[in-house]
């Protein structure tokens, strides 16, 4: 089969199904709402043929996995790095609202600015080209990423189907190590009170507390929390490491975590 009909034929397979697949929901850690598109499967004989198609096209890169319609770059490089389902995710939600920008908007993932720092991003992202790679560290110079219906790739940065490519963004999902609220000096028997600070939506956050003495042991207070927020009395002069541990709701993941060491005397 010439090239020619090759790209034919995919163009008219691809325009057939760019309209086709429901849409349903998934959160990120911090809540934040990323419409998916639920799409039916390629034949076998589709799949043989996208395969044959990006192998001859572009033999610089190589072939990890077979074409799928089920997911797309985005949905593997931002949601299945994280645990999630296959999914295929679109820059734009079907109102033409943003869906990508929520992954790094007011959530996990932090856009890393100096290019020295960016071979530990999490995220290549392809800003203008609306599409995703993943780094993979054991394998330097090369990404990794989902040519939309075709396979999943091995690839040179700039090497590929999509337009644009050398237009890249880098993101990394930097935890949260805070301060937490409250006097960092107090007295055995007297009751404080501390918080944690609230990065992003709170309902998708659980906090787990924590205080130990200068030798590490859970002893020397009683505490009582709810959320963000937990009175504490000591019991005995020390110093104290209070520690509040962020996980998602949505997840599960660890976040981050908030931390304040605090002085007990009589």
């Amino acid at each position: 089969m010439t090239m020619l009909r090759y790209i034919i034929m995919i163009v008219a397979l691809i325009w057939s199904i760019k309209l086709s697949g429901q849409t349903y929901t998934i959160y990120t850690p911090l809540g934040n709402v990323i419409e998916c598109s639920a799409r039916a499967e390629f034949s076998q004989s589709e799949i043989v043929q996208l395969n044959d198609y990006y192998a001859t096209a572009y033999p610089r890169a190589v072939m990890l996995s077979n074409s799928t319609n089920m997911y797309n770059g985005n949905g593997y490089a931002w949601a299945m790095q994280r645990g999630y389902d296959t999914c295929w995710i679109n820059t734009y939600n079907k109102n033409g609202g943003q869906n990508i920008q929520k992954f790094y908007t007011n959530d996990l993932y932090t856009e890393i600015a100096n290019t020295n720092l960016q071979s530990i991003a999490h995220v290549i992202y392809y800003y203008k080209a609306g599409h995703a790679a993943i780094y993979n560290p054991s394998i330097p110079g090369l990404y990794q990423s989902k040519w939309d219906h075709g396979p999943l790739m091995r690839h040179e940065p700039g090497y590929g189907p999509f337009s644009d490519m050398d237009d890249r963004k880098y993101y990394r999902v930097l935890g949260y190590y805070l301060t937490l609220h409250g006097d960092f000096e107090t007295y055995v028997g007297v009751s404080n009170t501390y918080s944690a600070p609230i990065p992003g939506n709170s309902n998708y956050i659980r906090y787990v507390w924590h205080i130990y003495d200068h030798k590490g042991n859970d002893a020397g207070y009683s505490i009582s929390s709810s959320a963000n927020v937990a009175t504490v009395t000591f019991t005995s002069v020390g110093v104290y490491q209070l520690v509040c541990e962020y996980y998602s709701t949505v997840t599960g993941e660890k976040l981050g975590e908030g931390f304040l060491e605090v002085f007990v005397d009589l």
